[in-house]
């Protein structure tokens, strides 16, 4: 019998949201609320290179949708 494997697609998206690195409060939780609404799930955290924007770049991911 012939096993079918399924590999999981999917889509990342940036988003440049404002983190107090003291306690790791985001200023707009309801911002990620809405986000994991929508599937997307935090992955990843990282400084914001653009000078003048929001501290941290978020990553998130979500399997693609059909």
């Amino acid at each position: 019998m012939a096993l079918t494997s399924t590999r999981t697609q999917w889509e990342y998206r940036l988003e440049a949201l404002n983190l107090n690195p003291v306690d790791i409060d985001f200023d707009d939780p309801d911002e990620l609320n809405r986000l994991g609404a929508e599937g997307w799930e935090l992955v990843g955290v990282q400084p914001n290179p653009t000078e003048g924007a929001s501290p941290f770049l978020c990553i998130f991911k979500r399997p693609v949708r059909d």
